[in-house]
């Protein structure tokens, strides 16, 4: 009988309240498409991110901007992927894209997170878009 209510105390204390079960996670994605660079004379570089939002017929809102509003300029790739692994994104694949339209290739890095929600996405970054509160 003793042994019969222990098991009944331990079987209540492992069952979770359904209001505190654990949120569903998803990974996300992203790509940096070829860092542009900041200068004539420098290394130092601005990236194009693409987090599936939308763009207008240029293709803009897609640069990284500071809290003032100013394209954040990176060293170079690796600071920018740096940039974003301190937000939560890991590199998933690194490729090259050569167009038909031209011989220069176009460098991709994709990048994935997992979250919670789909706010998350853009968490700690901002864009003219996201800066405009559009």
């Amino acid at each position: 009988m003793i042994l019969f209510a222990a098991l009944c105390v331990s079987a209540s204390a492992l069952a979770q309240n359904p209001s505190e079960a654990p949120a569903r996670t998803f990974k996300v994605y992203c790509e940096i498409v070829t860092a542009y660079s900041a200068g004539l004379f420098t290394d130092r570089t601005t990236v194009n991110i693409d987090f599936g939002q939308q763009t207008d017929f240029w293709g803009s809102d897609r640069e990284l901007l500071d809290n003032t509003g100013r394209p954040i300029i990176f060293n170079n790739i690796l600071d920018a992927l740096n940039y974003m692994g301190e937000r939560g994104w890991e590199l998933v694949q690194e490729y090259f894209d050569i167009s038909y339209k031209t011989d220069n290739p176009t460098h991709h890095w994709v990048l994935c997170k997992t979250v919670t929600d789909r706010s998350q996405i853009t968490e700690g970054l901002l864009t003219t878009r996201m800066l405009k509160g559009q």
